[in-house]
């Protein structure tokens, strides 16, 4: 059977979990493979060239008439791997009089890519008139790694060919970055490995991108990013603290650097199928995250987060289901929530799917916490979601939309794979919702050329579910079994996605 389609006669021992610990297996090897086609050296696919893949096994053994009319483009074959960069020139002087442009198509997307800084902080000590290295601008290294991705995310092809100049430049000045003297080291440090980190994802070089991601992990603990805020006497840092309230900007950025890298972190685990560096909440290191969650940088611009607000073991507490005072419903704050959640179920349904009792225990609790967190989404509608302002946080919440609906998908794969109606019912809603976004983003009127590329793997798994749907409604159809489902609505919405999805780059 081809990899991506479904057995056409259903299960008829509902309830059965036999093969469930087997599906999970083929599950994650079939998300691996797919992250390789969408982000690898040879070939590199969108997201929405993959779904039309899926589409092409689904519809391999349907007749000429029936199949859709898509047709997908020849991939993009390029080089992206570190070890292309064969002779390459360093660049001892960034083209600063060109920067706002060049900059201009990074800026409006940093924060889907990891940028963490604040912005208008950030900008206006990039574009000072001063050398590359003077302690009023950015450390060398974040420069580079920020004109890398300005280069890669410009549509003129003019400058494309200083990509490898510049990734060359980025990781020789992060080697040395932290024994340098700039004030701003140890954030600008983290910052420019993240941003390498999602630049090698992205180019589909998963071990150099998780490389880069352990350091910045490494760092978040050296720094001890974990304990600010904490209330915990022996965490504490006076002095840390004294600082950070003279400059609330400066502790907001500490604060998202941190739940950034632990996103991140959770996200490309799943991908890759990997374990995250954060493990999962038994772990001792991530129950002892004290950092509160996330307000808005907007919050720290305006010195809206309250300086007594101390917090202790949040993820833990989270997990648990324990209400504490540190809510954490920003758009920031419901992000590591869902990539938490979703690396929390991906872990139970990799370690208990095969027992049923253990996973239906499981289930019920990471149920409750999944409906939690989508009842501090601002609106679960896409048309709604798309319509905030600024665009930035709609992006933000639409980014959380999606993710919390991918993670809503696996929680119920299990059941659905043993014919549960219900759970098969809760993946379609979850899959339609995803795609449904992507509409709403090609519809918004707003200009969304890039986004996180993590997203690609959600549309793949909505994608898997819907076509499932397809091909049982088919079933059904032909045996005479009555069943409630609309093939033409699925495949409209299909085709509607995938039209969205060309205007999608990540």
């Amino acid at each position: 059977m081809a990899d991506g389609a479904v057995c056409l006669a259903p299960n008829k021992n509902a309830g059965d979990w036999t093969n469930v610990d087997e599906s999970d297996r083929q599950r994650g090897d079939r998300r691996r493979r797919r992250v390789e086609l969408a982000g690898g050296a040879e070939g590199r696919m969108q997201p929405w060239e993959i779904m039309i893949m899926n589409a092409a096994l689904v519809y391999s053994s349907v007749p000429p008439s029936k199949s859709p009319e898509w047709r997908s483009p020849r991939p993009r074959t390029q080089n992206c791997n570190v070890g292309s960069t064969i002779l390459v020139k360093p660049i001892k002087h960034a083209p600063q009089e060109y920067a706002p442009e060049l900059l201009s198509h990074f800026f409006p997307y940093g924060t889907q890519l990891g940028l963490f800084l604040n912005i208008p902080r950030f900008k206006e000590s990039f574009f000072q008139w001063k050398h590359i290295g003077h302690s009023s601008r950015p450390a060398p290294a974040l420069i580079y790694a920020t004109y890398l991705w300005a280069i890669r995310l410009s549509p003129d092809e003019r400058v494309k060919q200083h990509e490898h100049s510049y990734l060359h430049q980025a990781i020789e000045e992060s080697v040395t970055i932290l024994s340098g003297s700039h004030p701003d080291k140890f954030l600008h440090s983290i910052q420019t490995e993240v941003l390498l980190a999602t630049y090698f994802f992205t180019k589909g070089n998963f071990e150099e991108g998780r490389h880069r991601l352990s350091k910045a992990v490494l760092q978040v603990f050296s720094f001890n990013l974990h304990k600010i805020r904490s209330s915990d006497p022996w965490e504490q840092q006076p002095t840390d603290d004294e600082t950070d309230q003279r400059n609330p900007v400066e502790e907001g950025e500490k604060i998202l650097g941190l739940w950034t890298v632990l996103a991140l972190d959770k996200l490309w685990a799943i991908a890759t199928t990997n374990e995250p560096h954060f493990k999962h909440p038994t772990h001792e290191s991530v129950s002892k995250v004290d950092t509160p969650w996330p307000p808005d940088m907007e919050d720290f611009e305006k010195n809206l987060f309250p300086q007594h607000v101390r917090t202790a073991g949040t993820i833990h507490y989270f997990i648990a289901g324990v209400k504490t005072d540190d809510s954490g419903i920003s758009s920031r704050a419901i992000e590591a929530k869902a990539a938490i959640l979703w690396e929390r179920i991906n872990f139970s349904a990799r370690t208990c799917s095969a027992n049923a009792e253990l996973f239906s225990k499981r289930f019920s609790h990471l149920k409750a916490l999944l409906d939690d967190v989508f009842g501090s989404l601002p609106s679960r509608d896409p048309q709604t979601i798309m319509r905030i302002q600024p665009a930035e946080q709609a992006l933000r919440w639409s980014f959380a939309n999606t993710i919390l609906n991918t993670a809503a998908i696996q929680l119920h794969a299990p059941f659905a794979l043993a014919d549960d109606p219900n759970s098969k019912k809760e993946q379609i809603t979850a899959a339609r919702a995803i795609l449904n976004m992507v509409i709403a983003m090609r519809g918004s009127g707003r200009e969304v050329p890039h986004l996180n590329p993590i997203i690609g793997i959600a549309w793949s798994e909505a994608s898997e579910v819907l076509f499932k749907e397809v091909e049982f409604i088919r079933f059904c159809d032909t045996c005479g079994i009555p069943y409630e489902g609309d093939e033409c609505a699925i495949l409209y919405l299909i085709q509607q996605a995938v039209s969205g999805f060309t205007r999608l780059r990540m």
